[in-house]
């Protein structure tokens, strides 16, 4: 592009080699990131993906460095990646033959095995407060600044060499000038070596890691129109899930969080020690892993209806009325749409598996394990309670509450608007059916629609009693007439 405007969403992790002010001076429409480390490219993976990531600098000393595969994952989502500079040409060259673009010199000397090390790019730096700015000297510059005073016969070869050579031997984030001329005595023969040495780097400094950097910028910003706009495929990569990098992207994905990057390991950990219900939360997450690897173990597969069917259900159970409202609890919640897929596929294989069992045990045979369950929540003993209390107001009730009729028996149709007795149940108290009710009823262990039907009869007619009593104790206790 001529104009200098930028493709669509590319994003540019810098640091100490290039300011952001500089780089939005050559790319102007790009989102300029910190020093990219692991875990910062997936998380932008998915649905609102960049079109192009361009990586100068990176992070390897600070924190974990940002992984191969995660590369591999973006060219394989048909998201453009370059490198040059610093860890931007070291991945280049180790990810090129997979369609990862390197840009400058740096970059071709490691793809041509001329540099392997990864301290010749690497310095000590500041953090965002500094700018990043750099403490050190990265090996490239002082080869690229010895190599131009040689060029231009203000140093022989042979100084080049014994400064080089010690250089070399210092730790990276100990390689000041400072140091480096301190301890001059290590290569320097006589005074005009550390003058000539010392001039160079002074008057005639090549920032070669600069350099190459604005070459990238120049690259992300000259592209064509149509590489932003291609669709996003690129069939010949792929890239298997190992448990590695499972764990790899449960943990170390990055999302944000008021202003703040968290890591999703950092949340879990919150929870972990933070959430009164964590213990029931972690035995559930178990539970479900179980039941997935045994439909898979069994070769359990849900149709697509099913699918569908769990993720109405899901939305039914989330009080997700609308598509807007979908997007914004994905938002929320820091998934897509692929993921709520997937959820609803492993919870479809669940459900097959639990009416697999519901039916093995016998409907009716399930009364156990659900009180088993509320005595070990110690919420039996109030349940049988309220439950006690529910009965003997029906049984007071005396004919006020009928059976209804059974269903497929020849007899007529029961007398009253399910709908409105559902509706009435759901708005008195806290069920929250996320099936029709006949689905429920089988679920349940009702022996059918009209065994349900009837139980929210009985349980309509004790909420209207209670009501009537309560009015009866309103008008003996009411206000008093004075």
């Amino acid at each position: 592009m001529s104009d200098g405007a930028a493709p669509s969403k590319v994003v540019v992790f810098l640091g100490p080699t290039v300011a952001a002010v500089e780089a939005r001076s050559i790319l102007a429409e790009a989102d300029y990131r910190p020093p990219v480390a692991q875990g910062d490219i997936f998380s932008m993976l998915g649905a609102d993906a960049p079109d192009a990531i361009g990586i100068v600098d990176g992070l390897f000393y600070q924190d974990l460095p940002v992984w191969h595969k995660e590369i591999l994952h973006a060219l394989a989502a048909g998201v453009a990646v370059f490198g040059a500079s610093s860890m931007g040409a070291l991945r280049a060259a180790e990810c090129a033959p997979f369609g990862m673009v390197g840009v400058g010199a740096i970059f071709e000397a490691y793809a041509s095995g001329e540099l392997v090390d990864d301290d010749e790019v690497a310095v000590a730096h500041g953090g965002p407060q500094s700018g990043w700015r750099p403490h050190t000297e990265p090996m490239v510059n002082l080869r690229a600044t010895m190599e131009l005073a040689t060029r231009e016969r203000r140093i022989p070869p042979v100084l080049s060499g014994r400064f080089l050579s010690f250089a070399k031997q210092v730790w990276f984030p100990e390689r000041t000038r400072q140091l480096l001329f301190e301890r001059a005595d290590a290569w320097a023969e006589a005074e005009e070596d550390e003058a000539a040495v010392r001039h160079a780097l002074q008057a005639a400094y090549v920032d070669q890691k600069r350099l190459d950097a604005v070459k990238l910028l120049e690259v992300l910003r000259d592209r064509p129109v149509a590489a932003s706009t291609e669709p996003r495929t690129a069939p010949w990569i792929e890239v298997s899930r190992c448990h590695v990098f499972d764990a790899f992207v449960e943990r170390d994905r990055k999302v944000e969080c008021s202003d703040i990057t968290l890591r999703l390991e950092e949340i879990a950990r919150y929870v972990a020690l933070h959430d009164p219900e964590y213990p029931r939360v972690y035995d559930r997450v178990l539970d479900r892993m179980l039941v997935d690897e045994l439909a898979g173990a069994w070769g359990v597969d849900p149709t697509p209806d099913q699918v569908a069917e769990e993720l109405r259900r899901i939305r039914a159970t989330l009080k997700i009325s609308d598509d807007a409202a979908l997007a914004g609890w994905l938002a929320d919640n820091h998934v897509d749409e692929a993921w709520l897929q997937a959820h609803a596929e492993r919870e479809a294989r669940a459900r097959r598996l639990r009416d697999w069992a519901r039916i093995r045990a016998g409907k009716r045979l399930l009364v156990r394990p659900v009180l088993d369950e509320l005595r070990l929540e110690n919420r039996y003993a109030a349940a049988a309670e309220e439950a006690a209390e529910h009965q003997r107001v029906r049984q007071t009730a005396g004919g006020d509450v009928g059976p209804l009729p059974e269903e497929g028996v020849g007899s007529a149709a029961p007398a009253v608007d399910a709908t409105d007795l559902v509706r009435d149940q759901i708005r008195s108290g806290g069920w929250r059916p996320d099936v029709p009710a006949d689905r429920f009823a089988d679920e349940a262990g009702f022996a059918g629609m009209a065994d349900l039907l009837d139980e929210l009869v009985a349980a309509r007619t004790v909420r209207r009693r209670a009501r009537s009593h309560l009015a009866t104790l309103d008008s003996i206790f009411g206000e008093d007439p004075r």
